[in-house]
């Protein structure tokens, strides 16, 4: 793993030794569970601190320090845990609806001793209209989990007038903000930054999506469970 030190000089990115340490325990753990339970189908070193580790670091400078960012179907914790692992000012909310893998996460928070880190179990469309949570948010995350155009309707009610939805997505970026747009309006959003980038050894093109939340997401927003999904905006 200490080539993941490595790795992120390419981006800028200086992580410390406590920190490596860190995500060896949490490389670890990911193995274990996923015995157990299905986590990843990435198992080798190299594709868990590529394709996992650096692909959710990489935007680490996109969040202000002290603010707080919601990780929408965080699945195996990416990429909320490694951004709290990197810089533990930033106050991770990790949601999944999935019991099993908030067990796992569990695990992760006590290990690596991360304090920065609140677990929830849920769906994003109920939450999303819990005022305890509602616009609550200076950031939300997610990465794998659906088409930017239905992700809009689970994240952005989350994030509060002047925050953002920071999406990861593939090469196909360009498609899934044409399929977006008005999707990304009507809740509330306008794509104010993108950017590629190619991940270390392997050559693949990821992307960044940075949405910028200009008004309040109107109080029928989300739908209930599973309409966006069925019904993308």
């Amino acid at each position: 793993m200490e080539i993941l030190k490595e790795y992120l000089k390419d981006f800028n990115i200086a992580i410390t030794d406590y920190n490596v340490e860190q995500f060896i325990k949490y490389k670890e753990l990911l193995l274990d569970w996923n015995e157990k339970i299905n986590l990843t189908a990435i198992v080798d070193n190299d594709g868990i601190a590529i394709k996992h580790f650096v692909d959710s670091i990489i935007p680490v400078n996109e969040f202000t320090n002290g603010s707080s960012i919601i990780d929408v179907g965080s699945g195996a914790g990416f990429p909320g845990v490694p951004l709290a692992i990197v810089n533990p000012s930033l106050k991770v909310t990790a949601l999944d609806s999935l019991q099993k893998r908030l067990k796992f996460l569990s695990e992760v928070k006590k290990d690596l001793v991360l304090d920065n880190l609140t677990l929830i179990h849920g769906r994003a469309e109920d939450y999303g209209k819990n005022l305890q949570y509602r616009e609550k948010f200076t950031y939300a995350t997610a990465r794998a989990v659906a088409p930017l155009n239905i992700l809009a309707e689970l994240c952005l009610p989350f994030v509060k007038v002047g925050g953002y939805f920071i999406a990861y997505k593939g090469d196909k970026w360009e498609e899934e903000i044409q399929q977006s747009i008005k999707a990304i309006e009507i809740l509330g959003g306008k794509v104010e930054k993108t950017y590629t980038y190619t991940l270390p050894k392997i050559s693949d093109v990821r992307s960044i999506i940075k949405i910028k939340k200009v008004f309040n997401t109107d109080q029928k927003y989300p739908r209930k469970a599973g309409i966006p999904n069925k019904k993308p905006l």
